[in-house]
């Protein structure tokens, strides 16, 4: 499902977390520990701006 907004300012930040990915692998992070990471990180977000939005 595509989302609303700015594709070119989704594209950026995307790249911007490539990077940071690739340095936390590259620091000696597993795949595994980095996408848990993320992953917890992106739910959080999620739910504050949800949260945010229905006030």
């Amino acid at each position: 499902m595509p989302l609303h907004g700015d594709e070119s300012e989704y594209t950026r930040v995307l790249e911007d977390i490539r990077d940071l990915v690739a340095h936390a692998i590259g620091a000696g992070n597993s795949a595994e520990s980095v996408r848990e990471f993320w992953h917890g990180q992106i739910d959080r977000y999620v739910e504050d701006a949800a949260a945010s939005d229905r006030m």
